[in-house]
């Protein structure tokens, strides 16, 4: 999710180290303190905080899926 949403905000060329970074950290060669240094170097911090921010946005709370949950079995679910 956060690869997509700053994918079409840095050069490709940027997007490539990040994505190397990452096969970097998956592979346990690098820490994820590294690739998280590596990453606000490459994408930069204002770009990675203000894009974490709008995607958690987006995500629904635990409270108001469940909310939505029974909203959706109706009054008879009560």
């Amino acid at each position: 999710m956060l690869f997509a949403a700053i994918s079409n905000k840095i050069p490709r060329v940027d997007m490539d180290k990040v994505s190397n970074h990452y096969e970097l950290f998956k592979a346990k060669k690098i820490t994820r303190d590294d690739f998280v240094k590596k990453l606000i170097l490459v994408v930069g911090d204002d770009l990675l905080r203000s894009t974490i921010t709008s995607l958690q946005r987006k995500i629904p709370s635990r409270h108001e899926l469940e909310v939505a949950k029974q909203n959706m079995k109706g009054p008879e679910s009560l």
